[in-house]
């Protein structure tokens, strides 16, 4: 079968489509209602089910197209700078070797149950991905072809949003699984400049509120710059992230390996959109996060930046309050993590809550009751050449570990009233020993850091969890 629509500017209204079966064809924009919805359009009140796949196609990027679009598939609209209200979609959609020919250019990818891309200041509201069974609504991409210039952005709801402040992202619910495996043939690893992901959405700049996200997310195998991974969004330059919550259980396996590593049961990536007074509140998570890095030595996660790891937000330098990981909400790393260089910034943070937070706000009133379980050998590289100085051979290790059981690091505010209930654990309970190489270790039952002095006193911070 066709798209209905391929480009319109017109209202689209109470469309139902069963059992679709659309292959790509080398087409960038792809949805089974609508393929490019502009500015003038809205689609309100549609259904789609059936299947989407692209298959060994190549999208090669014409000269006159700018680096900024690429493949945008979803289950109703590819491409949107309209308002998307009341659609359901259950179209599980696949992606295998999505090739690229041009190599010069950055490559964006949009993958979405609703929307791949939109822009403008399209209203995204009241929509489903998927059913409460979750067999539908499927988003799976599997690609081990890929160059370092692919950047891929896929989410239960929306893949990217972009461009305005404006745009909002709110009242949607996913059901359906994302799986990224960059290594699904098992013969090659896809290599990725960044990667989002999100069971709402991949990448925002706009509105996110009330938004729920109850589907799994699974990465297995890549080479990626930057992974930024959550529950509801994975990257959230948001003036407003509030009233968002995520029961999907997110899964890291090997082999994968990074420069940047952010994954979080709510915003992994969540830096101000436009001014640091902008707040995020009321973000809940209760579902365990589970990083297994490879025991093979061949194959181990690597890491030489940052690795935070958090309940709820695993970023941010704004102000962050009322947010709860709850009791469901267990962070797990086990395997090992080896460095491939030193830098005075480079962390490994893992926290109930929030990993990692630079703002001169005070957080406060946050809360966990999840358990922080870390088995997970951190050691320097071993495969150094032979020209590398002796030196730098030395210092390549970790600059510092913090774990918190709300936070694990604060630059510059002071904390407010913080509570963790959760444990925290170093190591195995059979006695299997750990090996960790680190300029710092900080370990504390709700802060495991505080960066700066004097800029404030932590009041009403209480930890009732053990700390092993």
């Amino acid at each position: 079968t066709a798209p209905l629509f391929g480009a319109t500017s017109s209202t689209i209204q109470n469309v139902d489509l069963t059992n679709v079966n659309i292959a790509s064809n080398g087409r960038f924009s792809l949805g089974a209602v609508v393929c490019e919805l502009n500015a003038e359009g809205a689609i309100s009140n549609c259904h789609t089910s059936g299947t989407i796949t692209a298959n060994n196609a190549d999208f090669s990027i014409p000269e006159d197209v700018d680096h900024i679009t690429g493949v945008r598939f979803a289950g109703i609209v590819g491409f949107s700078a309209g308002d998307i209200t009341d659609c359901h979609n259950e179209i599980n959609i696949t992606v295998n070797q999505l090739a690229k020919s041009d190599t010069a250019k950055a490559y964006h990818i949009g993958l979405g149950g609703i929307v791949g891309y939109s822009t403008s200041t399209g209203k995204l509201t009241n929509c489903v991905n998927g059913n409460e069974a979750k067999t539908t609504g499927l988003i799976k991409y599997l690609d081990n072809t890929a160059s370092m210039l692919h950047v891929p952005h896929i989410g239960g709801i929306a893949g990217f949003r972009s461009t305005s402040n404006n745009l909002e992202l709110s009242n949607n619910t996913n059901y359906g699984a994302i799986e990224f495996n960059a290594n699904a043939a098992g013969n090659g690893t896809g290599s990725y400049e960044s990667t989002s992901i999100g069971g709402i959405t991949g990448s925002t700049q706009g509105i996110l509120n009330n938004n729920h996200n109850h589907g799994s997310i699974t990465v297995a195998g890549g080479n990626i710059k930057a992974l930024f991974l959550g529950g509801v969004a994975g990257t959230a330059k948001a003036p407003t992230l509030t009233k968002c919550h995520n029961d999907g259980a997110i899964s890291i396996k090997s082999p994968v390996r990074f420069w940047t590593i952010i994954v979080a049961g709510v915003a992994a990536h969540a830096p101000y959109s436009v001014k640091n007074e902008d707040i995020i509140t009321e973000l809940t998570n209760n579902a365990p996060i589970v990083v297994e890095a490879s025991t093979a030595s061949d194959a181990p996660i690597n890491n030489n930046y940052n690795y935070r790891i958090a309940g709820v937000v695993g970023y941010t330098n704004r102000t962050i309050q009322d947010c709860e990981n709850k009791e469901n909400g267990d962070i797990t790393l086990s395997g090992n993590i080896t460095l491939l260089r030193n830098d005075p910034q480079s962390g490994f943070n893992v926290a109930g809550v929030y990993a990692y937070n630079s703002t001169t706000g005070a957080p406060k009133n946050n809360i966990n009751r999840g358990d922080i379980n870390v088995y997970t050998n951190v050691s320097k590289h071993s495969s150094l050449t032979s020209t590398t100085p002796e030196a730098d051979k030395e210092n390549r290790i970790m600059y510092r570990l913090d774990i918190g059981g709300v936070t694990s690091h604060v630059q510059l505010a002071p904390v407010g009233k913080e509570e963790n209930f959760g444990n925290i654990t170093i190591g195995k309970a059979d006695g299997t020993k750990m090996s960790i190489t680190a300029n710092g270790i900080y370990i504390g039952g709700v802060i495991g850091q505080r960066h700066t002095r004097g800029v404030g006193a932590d009041s009403s911070a209480v930890n009732h969890g053990h700390i092993t």
